[in-house]
């Protein structure tokens, strides 16, 4: 799976690199850093590709509205070495739906209640509603 690291180099300038880079998907990724400068180029043990790009962006532009188009995670590095990620299209949590509704109903008066309607004297499973 492609994954992707942010630093901040100068003040408006950034690089990226995207790790794990199928040669099939080569061509997208150049085309997502289309307007970016390719600093460096690298391989990994297992045949994939590594890719640095850097750009100087203008005082108006954010390189997070950028961030949030990209279809992988993506790890920002602050200069103290600290890591943070990055919100992107694929961990954007608006589109993802838990797995499981969270309706918990607590015990009313030390006396076990349903689960589903919340009423004592019976449980769940032998629930009529």
């Amino acid at each position: 799976m492609v994954t992707a690291n942010l630093w901040k180099i100068e003040t408006n300038t950034y690089s990226i690199q995207v790790n794990k880079v199928k040669p099939k998907q080569r061509k997208e990724i150049k085309q997502m850093f289309k307007g970016w400068k390719e600093t460096a180029v690298g391989f990994h043990r297992d045949g994939s590709q590594l890719f640095i790009f850097s750009k100087e962006l203008a005082k108006d532009e954010s390189i997070y509205k950028f961030a949030k188009q990209l279809p992988f995670p993506l790890i920002e590095e602050k200069k103290n070495g600290e890591e943070k990620p990055v919100k992107t299209q694929f961990n954007d949590t608006k589109t993802r739906k838990p797995l499981t509704s969270s309706k918990t109903y607590g015990k009313i008066k030390g006396v076990r209640s349903c689960s589903k309607c919340g009423a004592k004297g019976h449980n769940s499973r032998t629930c009529k509603k």
